[in-house]
Formats: C-alpha cells, sequence, structure tokens
C-alpha cells in the first residue's frame, strides 16, 4: 500500500495558521506558532477544525477502506468507484499465513485467476448486448473481491487523525488497517514532528487501556484506580 500526504507544505505550517486563526480568542500579540503549540498542548482543537491533512492512499485492498471510512467526524473522503473505473486484471492481496503454505497459495490464485476471467466474460456479454461500459463494469463488480486493490482520498482534522491513531494503532487493530494508519502517522510526523505524541494508541496516551480484552500492555481502568489508591467520593 502507499501513502501520499497531499498538502505537506500546509502541513507544515498547522501550528502558525492555527495560532493566527486562535488569537482573537486571547487577544494577544504572541507569535502565532506560540499560540499554536499553547492550544496543542492544552488540547483546544476548535481553532484546528478548518484545516486537513489531504491523503492519497493507493494499492490498499478494499476491505481496509471499508475499516477506514468508518471514521465520520472530521473526515472527508472520495473512494475510488468499481463502477467507473475499469477493473479488468484487477491486482489483489494475498493474506501473509496463506504465502506460507504453497497448496493454498495455489487455490488462492488459481480462484482469483478464475474471478478475473468471469469479470471479462461478464464485461463481455453486458457489452456485446448492446450496453455501455459503465453499465458492464456495474454488472462485473458484483465477483470482485474483497482482497481487490484500490485507492481512496481521504482528508483528517487533526482531531480525526489522532482519534484514527488512537483507535487503529490499537495492538488489537486488524494488522493492515494498523499498517495503514502507521503510514498515515509517519507522513504527519515527518512534516510536523510536534504531533509524534499525539498520533499514538490510545492506552498509550491515557496510561491506561479502554478495551474490555485488552493486550495487557497497560492496565485496565479500575485496575489503574487501584494502583493510584484512587476512591469516588460522594
Amino acid at each position: 500500500m502507499k501513502v501520499t500526504l497531499l498538502n505537506p507544505a500546509e502541513t507544515k505550517t498547522l501550528l502558525s495558521d492555527w495560532g493566527n486563526f486562535a488569537s482573537v480568542c486571547y487577544n494577544s500579540n504572541s507569535s502565532p506558532s506560540k499560540i499554536g503549540k499553547h492550544c496543542l498542548e492544552s488540547e483546544h482543537f476548535s481553532g484546528s477544525r478548518w484545516r486537513y491533512f489531504y491523503f492519497r492512499i493507493e494499492d490498499v485492498p478494499r476491505f481496509v477502506i471499508d475499516q477506514l471510512v468508518r471514521h465520520e467526524q472530521g473526515v472527508v473522503k472520495n473512494v475510488q468507484s468499481f463502477r467507473y473505473v475499469n477493473k479488468d486484471n484487477f491486482s489483489y492481496d494475498i493474506p501473509k499465513e496463506i504465502k506460507e503454505n504453497p497448496a493454498l497459495l495455489l487455490r488462492y490464485t488459481s480462484y482469483m485467476s478464475k474471478g478475473k476471467q468471469l469479470y471479462s466474460d461478464i464485461k463481455t456479454f453486458i457489452t456485446d448486448s448492446g450496453f455501455s461500459e459503465e453499465h458492464a463494469s456495474e454488472q462485473a463488480r458484483y465477483v470482485l473481491p474483497m482482497s481487490t486493490l484500490s485507492s481512496v482520498d481521504i482528508a483528517f482534522t487533526l482531531e480525526a487523525v489522532i482519534h484514527l491513531c488512537h483507535k487503529r494503532l490499537c495492538a488489537r487493530a486488524e494488522e493492515p488497517i494498523r499498517n495503514l494508519t502507521k503510514l498515515i502517522r509517519d507522513n504527519v510526523i515527518t512534516i510536523l514532528p510536534e504531533l509524534k505524541n499525539y498520533l499514538i494508541p490510545q492506552c498509550e496516551y491515557l496510561l491506561w487501556c479502554p478495551e474490555k480484552n485488552g493486550c495487557g500492555r497497560y492496565p485496565n481502568k479500575n485496575k489503574t484506580k487501584d494502583l493510584l489508591g484512587y476512591e469516588c467520593k460522594d
């Protein structure tokens, strides 16, 4: 899979632009970058919500895109259409465990080859019946597997990309979406390293694990309360 940050120059100026926008709150003459960093550290995100990180994500399985676009607030996306894009000879992903089993790998690739042929045969039948190429792709896409490699353009506000990393860098997240999120994170912090300590798993951010069945890296909320000697007071 390939992830490209489409607005690196704009990303680089996020803190100063944020500070300019937020300066009215404080009637401040401080430098915009200083105000932006203050807002980041205090997590006053309202002044950042007009800015987005724009990504083009390519060669990623469609089922990973389905997981990615579940993120809604502060997110804008356009997914490659299997209606308008011809998927003749489509590329696909292979589960890593299957790659280690020659017999299963042969069956898997054979299955995909038959799928490609069926896709082509359906398109030929539909176009020969007098329908458009677009309609042929509509009909043929029914046979495309979830592992078909596709593309998506997606944009996140700062809060949204933090939320993505909190949820999808978790050890319990499925490996493909976790790997994709790592690439998104790396693209951002290469340009804006100040965000490094925010684009992390939620447990690392909270210092306790909010998952019902955690991986054990951090204690759950109740265990954390016990460790801190915390007691609820009426």
